[in-house]
Parts: C-alpha cells; structure tokens; sequence
C-alpha cells in the first residue's frame, strides 16, 4: 500500500502528515521556525530536497527555503525590496509582486507595471536559479493597453496540470457595453509562446466572472464561468463549468 508523504510548515511550527489508505494519519511536530510579528510567510512549492516559500517583511519580499527532511529553515534570499538599500532585486519602487510560478524544471517570480507615460499595464517574469537567487533579467510575457490606472485589466498565471507549460489569462480593461473579452496564451518552460487566443463573450454590462482555469494534459483549458443577475442577490447566480479549447 502506497504512502504520501507531505510535509508543511505552520508559523512557530514544523509538521510532517503520513496519510495511508485516506484514513490513518500520523502527525509528527518538529522543531518552532520562530518569526517576527512583521513577517508573513506563504508556502509555494517543492523543490528538491527543500520546501519554499514566500516571505513578506517590511516592504522586501524573500524567498525562504525549508529543508524537507526535519522543516527547518535553512535559507532566505530577497528578491523584491527597495534595490538602493538590497542591491540586485527587482524594485517594489517600479514593480508589484503578482506571484511565484513552479514548473517541473524552472522558477520563476512574476511582476507587474503600469507605465503611465506609454499607457499600458505588462506583465514580467524572473528566473530563480537552484539555489533560489534571481538570475537573468526580467522579461516581457504580456502587455495590455490600458490609458487610466483606475483600469488597467487583470493578468492570471497558472501552471499547468503536468508542470510543464505555463497558461497566463488577460482580461482588457472594462469597457461599458462592450462584451466581455479575454485572451490566453500557452507558454514552455523557457517562456516561449505556444499558442494564443483571444475570445469575447456576450455579456455586455453585466457582472461576469471566470475562475478556476486549468490547463489540462491534453491543450484544454477548463474554467468555471459565473454571472451575476440583474437582480444583484443571490438567487440570481448562475454558475456553469466552460471548456475553451486552444
């Protein structure tokens, strides 16, 4: 009978579950991982023998490295802060944090930027090398027009189900009764663009959402789609589940 291993990191605490046959499960403390009241850490992923996560601590974000085996930390590496006082990181003055994006073989932190003197919204990608320090430069993945700050649209990046490709969502800044647009590329590991669509959808001025994308093993994207009523109340909601197809 087969055996899962997962190991997650708590504030002030390590702890290892065993899961067997979905019902027996073994808890194991490990030693506080002590923080200050001014950090919030998200755990992100595994990679290699380490567990990594995020760190946010007073205007500088690090990436924190765990190590599996007893889920202590070993290493921490700013990579988003102001750049005069940490050097080379990417600077919070001229970019925002969107996300960290694990592959199968790559790491990559994703920003963003609006310039205001060229009208429009992007979003980059950095790579981590294996250690968990930026290497490389930042790269353009996606631009959207965008002439007001106020709307600026929306970016959305999700790897996919095998950890292979990259699926990044743009949806263009509101425009009232026009219908609802979104565009989607499929990218590689290295950040090459595979395919591109861009659809819109009928629903003018109306509140409507997608969520949940998924980028299957097979090229399709599956999303949940969600309108609300005129009504605004909650009896008005429909939901459905949508396949787009790339």
């Amino acid at each position: 009978m087969k055996r899962y291993r997962i190991g997650i990191v708590l504030a002030m605490m390590g702890l290892t579950v065993t899961v067997q046959a979905q019902k027996d499960v073994e808890v194991f403390w490990g030693k506080d991982n002590p923080f200050s009241r001014s950090e919030r850490i998200s755990m992100e992923g595994k990679r290699g023998d380490y567990l990594m996560g995020t760190k946010f601590s007073k205007g500088t974000t690090s990436l924190v490295k765990y190590s599996y085996n007893d889920l202590q930390r070993k290493n921490e590496y700013p990579f988003m802060g102001h750049k005069k006082d940490l050097g080379r990181i990417i600077d919070t003055k001229d970019y925002a944090y969107k996300e960290l994006l694990f592959l199968k073989n790559k790491l990559y932190v994703m920003v963003s930027k609006y310039d205001r003197k060229a009208d429009n919204y992007s979003l980059f990608a950095q790579e981590f090398d294996n250690d968990g320090r930026l290497t490389g430069n930042l790269r353009t993945i996606s631009q959207i027009t965008a002439e007001s700050r106020r709307n600026i649209g929306s970016f959305e990046v999700y790897a996919s189900q095998d950890s292979t490709k990259i699926l990044l969502v743009n949806n263009p800044p509101f425009s009232k009764y026009a219908g609802e647009k979104f565009g989607f590329k499929i990218l590689d590991e290295d950040l090459k663009e595979e395919r591109s669509l861009e659809i819109s959808l009928p629903y003018k001025d109306k509140n409507f959402s997608v969520s949940g994308y998924t980028l299957a093993r097979d090229g399709r994207i599956y999303a949940g789609p969600h309108r609300l009523g005129t009504q605004g109340s909650q009896s008005q909601e429909e939901d459905g589940r949508g396949r787009l197809l790339l």
